[in-house]
């Protein structure tokens, strides 16, 4: 049976981006503390917000990014073995 190998990079501020692409931001959106007054019991939660350019770290190039054919399949047409 084929295994899947996690190629994985860590994504982070300030990490090295391909020339001329986006650069990746996070930032803290919402805190504990601001998010607990909106709730009864102690409830509350954090979240952060992350903008990336789709061709940053780890990733499979889909067929579209290099062929303009309307044909060209994207990734989410592309299978994961491939």
């Amino acid at each position: 049976m084929p295994r899947m190998i996690d190629l994985s990079q860590e994504i982070y501020q300030g990490m090295q981006v391909y020339p001329g692409h986006l650069k990746t931001v996070i930032w803290e959106h919402h805190t504990h503390e601001e998010t607990v007054k909106n709730f009864e019991g102690g409830f509350s939660y954090q979240s952060r917000g992350l903008l990336m350019s789709d061709h940053g770290p780890t990733h499979v190039d889909a067929l579209s990014h290099l062929d303009p054919r309307p044909e060209a399949p994207s990734i989410d047409k592309m299978p994961l073995d491939l």
